[in-house]
């Protein structure tokens, strides 16, 4: 479906211009909204949806909207607007409205309401609809509906720097978002579930108007879709898809409301490109962003990007970035130039979301000598390998955008050269030549084109160098088109291998997979080994200081990762490293003895590094030349099976880790696995089977292959945790907060947390590195450990390289200073693969334990005090069943902790659970509180929505019982990109 013309009805269009003054004659100056509304406020969340095929963002409210006529159109309420008799509307009066959310007849959608009123009438003087009529003011009803859903006070929306409103009801003040013209018509939003009326999880609703449209309406009425049961979320992303599919939609009498405030790109899914480096392959990413430059120079010109920092030099945690333009704007560039902004110490994460907000504030702004490169997508882009670089959030104009972040890069540019024919066509299948990578000096992600023109006789790929080109004379021209082509892989150089997520049993199991092919004599079960030769003297002792010999390499007939070893007897006068291949050891008559040990040792490109690990390589020796190699220790020639999971046209499970059944330790483990191919049915949702257990019981088909690979398992560890929310009490309202486990350490007979020290690494101009990832040196279960860390600030010098340092120990090793500040933080860390029952609630990030990775939930900035909970016994100590805890301050208040002290309130044998769910109740009714030592972890992620809390009664009150437990451990992400937290709120 096309987009639609962008008119709205005449008579709305008409009725606007006539009438502008009369929607808000007194709107609010609002403050920019913070991570999180004040105490007594919401915070509405940005919802995504879809439109033809593009990313929508609308904001829900949850008032009940009112419709005669089964949701065709919207039944509005009146609100009425000032004027004196010459139609100018009164300054300084706010709006009168005689219905509230709850009241009968209440409407987010108002119709104007014109009051007359005298030359001498005082503003404000009236603020309530019977004082319009004591007065006897003419009031005339007038064809203009606008939406101003009201909401508590204090209240802010998510990513948004719009202000409130304020109103008059009944002599008290109301507050409301004005979302402006809209019709009294609704439009459909499409809501889709399965055959047993079951939402589709994680779909998100689909529209087919957006502001601007001619049908445009921000009141929805929603439209079932009935899908089959192997519908696979977000297959659907327009109306023509659900159409074309033939899904059954059904029209119901719900309305909501549901302003649209953003509409983007359709998300992008960015390849790999090959490409050739001195006779290897390479392979990147293109962006098609515009690169600018000064005329005539092959140097980018770079964007300015806005980074907050505290007087002292640290980055503001949890700030996101903040840029000026974006692509198709003036000036926009992927290549960013920091921009130090400095902001008071009480300034508040996200506070600021706009360069505009900078300059008003007067912030000052220092100009670095530091480039990024980093290339501005659609929202829910990805990456062919989402590791190659982190997708991060930042802010332009106080709206949210997305890009990749692919680090450090120069202005100036490298020459990557692309090859024509005479006739200016290019060579078909032909890959482009470069001839620098990342780590070498010269590199630059941002390319210059070199026009290379080849006889028309050249056949593609002849060429793989730019030695080949200039062996061969071709003529290079080189153009001022400049593109952006970071390399995120190169065949020859050295390499880092990635360390694959797997299951066994249920657990998660880690293991590196090496390319080499894998030789078999007799069809996958064994392997067939190479030689790799070992020197000994006479008496049995290895000669120190040889490295082994070995007589194929990759690519070389015969070569395998297995080895088998060959004990070569030299004499005692035998100098080490004298022989380098084993055309010396033959010519030398030495004797050589197979011996049935057998070794995995993966030839790899000098240099190579395992992701995450800090095993370094062994030298050997082929033909006179160095060769390096990984060395994973004994391993037997039989294979283990591995399961591979494919649907039943033969594609891989999306989404689906390989199952083993055996790890090291395990009798019949071995690192070569022969893969097992298994079929699913089409509505397998991945990651159901996580063992061969889970295969088998299925019934599901699994077939022997000859295909052979070298996966060493390094590491298993627990299983995944889906964390669920809990329901507490706040004042008579409900909150909502994730309990963890680990134990808390305190001081001696104090209610203060104990944190353990988390290092995050600094240039020394006081930016953040970027890319790398924070060191803690305890985990859960180790003494010292704890939820709460303090930022340990670690000064390193300009040319160090991100993830280079991945422990404390290393820290030490290098010197490098480290200075302790007042910073303190609560993520705890959990099983790789872990989660929370809403995502958007803390940031799941990756740190470093010794050399390791570790993963937790950043639930941001905490005090070492504690606050207390409240927690209902009965008086022989057991827990009073289906009583949710009680707390007194919530986030955004002084005295708010994640961590909380358990205060025991003992109740009478005839308490009803939930009769008392605020301080107050437990007060006023003299209960027994006594603290205990208790701590425990449990952030809360939502707040009270009501604008006055109102008590609710036993039979009202619903929700979990909550067991009190104790918290995990987490690790803050300083760099250049923060993390902004927002309060939790349920939307459509």
């Amino acid at each position: 479906m096309s987009r639609k013309h962008t008119e709205r009805r005449n008579s709305i269009l008409v009725l606007a211009v006539a009438l502008a003054l009369l929607i808000t004659p007194a709107l609010a100056q609002a403050a920019p909204a913070a991570q999180s509304a004040p105490a007594g406020g919401t915070e509405y969340a940005l919802t995504y949806g879809w439109y033809q095929g593009q990313s929508t963002f609308y904001y829900s409210f949850d008032n009940a909207v009112p419709s005669s006529d089964g949701g065709v159109t919207v039944t509005p309420a009146p609100i009425y607007v000032f004027f004196y008799g010459d139609d100018t509307a009164v300054p300084g009066q706010h709006n009168v409205v005689d219905v509230v959310p709850g009241d009968s007849g209440y409407s987010d959608l108002w119709q104007v309401h014109k009051v007359t009123v005298p030359d001498d009438y005082t503003p404000d003087s009236v603020r309530s609809y019977a004082d319009i009529v004591t007065n006897g003011y003419t009031v005339t009803p007038v064809d203009v509906f606008v939406n101003c859903p009201i909401v508590p006070e204090n209240s802010t929306l998510q990513y948004s720097q719009q202000g409130l409103t304020q109103g008059w009801n009944d002599d008290s003040a109301v507050y409301y978002f004005d979302f402006g013209l809209n019709p009294v018509e609704t439009a459909p939003i499409y809501v889709l579930f399965y055959g047993d009326d079951t939402p589709v999880p994680d779909q998100r609703n689909i529209i087919d108007d957006i502001p601007g449209d001619a049908d445009y309406s921000a009141f929805w009425r929603v439209h079932k879709v009935t899908v089959p049961d192997d519908y696979v979320a977000n297959t659907a992303t327009s109306l023509d898809d659900i159409t074309t599919a033939g899904y059954t939609v059904t029209p119901t009498s719900i309305l909501v409301n549901c302003p649209v405030v953003r509409t983007e790109g359709a998300p992008e899914m960015f390849d790999l490109t090959s490409g050739w480096y001195q006779n290897g392959g390479v392979e990147y990413y293109s962006f098609n962003n515009p690169v600018p430059s000064t005329e005539g120079s092959p140097v980018v010109t770079p964007a300015p990007i806005y980074v907050l920092f505290y007087g002292d030099g640290t980055p503001v945690p949890f700030q996101h970035n903040i840029i000026d333009v974006v692509p198709g704007d003036p000036g926009y560039s992927d290549l960013w130039q920091v921009h130090k902004v400095t902001v008071p110490d009480a300034y508040v994460a996200d506070t600021v979301r706009s360069y505009a907000q900078i300059a008003d504030a007067g912030y000052p702004i220092d100009v670095l000598d530091v480039f990024v490169n980093c290339p501005v997508v659609p929202e829910g882009s990805s990456l062919a390998d989402p590791s190659d670089a982190a997708y991060t959030q930042g802010w332009y104009q106080g709206q949210t955008v997305f890009y990749f972040d692919f680090g450090l890069n120069p202005t100036e540019t490298a020459p990557i050269y692309v090859l024509f024919y005479g006739d200016d066509t290019p060579v078909p299948g032909q890959d482009n030549i470069v001839d620098t990578v990342p780590g070498e000096a010269d590199y630059s992600a941002f390319w210059q084109v070199h026009k290379v023109t080849v006889p028309d006789d050249y056949v593609a790929n002849s060429a793989t160098s730019l030695s080949d080109l200039q062996a061969a004379s071709y003529p290079i021209t080189p153009t001022n088109i400049l593109v952006n082509c970071p390399i995120v892989r190169t065949e020859g150089a050295p390499q880092e291998y990635p360390l694959t997520t797997g299951w066994y049993q249920d657990r998660s199991t880690f293991y590196y997979n090496f390319d080499n092919e894998v030789p078999s004599s007799d069809g996958g079960v064994t392997v067939t080994p190479a030689p790799i030769y070992v020197f000994f003297y006479g008496d049995d002792t290895a000669v120190p200081g040889q490295h082994n010999v070995v007589d194929v390499v990759p690519g070389d007939p015969g070569y395998s990762d297995l080895w088998q070893v060959h004990k070569v007897t030299v004499p005692d006068d035998y100098v080490a490293d004298s022989v380098r291949s084993y055309a010396d050891i033959v010519t030398n008559g030495y004797t050589v003895t197979p011996v049935d040990v057998f070794v995995n040792c993966p030839i790899v490109p000098a240099g190579s590094t395992l992701q995450y690990s800090q095993q370094g390589l062994t030298q050997g020796w082929d033909d006179s030349s160095a060769v390096y190699y990984f060395d994973f220790g004994l391993n037997p020639v039989e294979t283990a099976p591995i399961y591979v999971l494919f649907y039943g046209d033969d594609t891989p499970v999306p989404g689906q880790r390989n199952i083993i059944d055996d790890i090291p330790g395990d009798a019949d483990y071995s690192a070569f696995w022969r893969v097992h191919k298994v079929t699913v049915p089409d509505d397998y949702v991945a990651n159901t089977a996580r063992s061969l257990d889970d295969i088998t019981t299925a019934g599901y088909t699994i077939t022997p292959t000859s295909i052979l690979v070298n996966c060493p398992v390094v590491r298993t560890e627990d299983a995944p945790e889906m964390f669920d929310l809990t329901s507490g009490w706040y004042q008579h309202g409900n909150v909502e907060y994730y309990s963890f486990s680990n134990p808390i350490p305190t001081t001696e007979g104090g209610p203060t947390v104990v944190p353990a020290p988390i290092y995050v690494l600094f240039y020394g101009d006081g930016t953040a590195v970027p890319g790398q990832h924070n060191i803690i040196d305890v985990v859960p279960g180790d003494p010292g450990y704890s939820d709460l860390w303090q930022v340990h600030k670690v000064t390193v010098p300009d040319d160090y390289m991100a993830d280079t340092v991945r422990s404390y120990a290393q820290i030490v090793d290098a010197g490098y200073p480290i200075d302790v500040l007042d910073v303190f933080v609560n993520c705890p860390v959990v099983p790789e693969g872990s989660s929370l029952s809403d995502p958007s609630d803390a940031p799941y990030v990756q740190g470093w334990y010794q050399g390791q990775t570790v993963f937790y939930f950043d639930f941001g900035m905490n005090p070492t005090t504690t606050a207390p909970i409240y927690v209902l016994f009965y008086g022989d100590g057991t827990p009073v069943p289906g009583q949710d805890n009680i707390v007194d301050t919530v986030p955004g208040q002084p005295d708010y902790s994640a961590f909380w002290q358990v205060h025991q309130v003992t109740v009478p044998d005839d308490y009803v659970a939930n009769s008392a769910t605020s301080l107050s109740d437990l007060q006023a009714a003299s209960y027994p509180i006594t603290p205990t030592s208790i701590l425990v972890n449990c952030p809360i992620v939502m707040q009270p929505t009501a604008v006055d809390l109102v008590e609710l009664t036993a039979g009202q009150a619903s929700g979990v019982s909550a067991a009190v437990a104790a918290g995990v451990a987490g690790i803050l992400l300083l760099l250049l990109a923060g993390v902004a937290l927002g309060l939790r709120r349920s939307s459509l």
